[in-house]
């Protein structure tokens, strides 16, 4: 082995550890998102709640649709 191929294996070793960081970044940065929308989603769930019974009906499938978006994520 010459120093080509030492320099080779450092440097896929210093990709394989940015990926790593990389994907662990990415990780925090969903569940992140995902909390967020979760509170997004219970502050609106509560203003939908002080509407009259009609208009909290129009937007309940939007609410749904939220909820579906933060189980996903989480």
């Amino acid at each position: 082995m010459d120093n080509n191929d030492l320099e080779e294996v450092k440097d896929n070793a210093e990709l394989g550890a940015m990926a790593y960081l990389n994907q662990d970044e990415l990780e925090r940065k969903v569940r992140m998102t995902g909390e967020v929308l979760e509170l997004v989603h219970g502050i609106l769930e509560d203003l939908v709640r002080a509407l009259p019974d009609e208009h909290q009906k129009e937007y309940s499938h939007d609410m749904d649709r939220i909820a579906d978006l933060v189980r996903f994520i989480r």
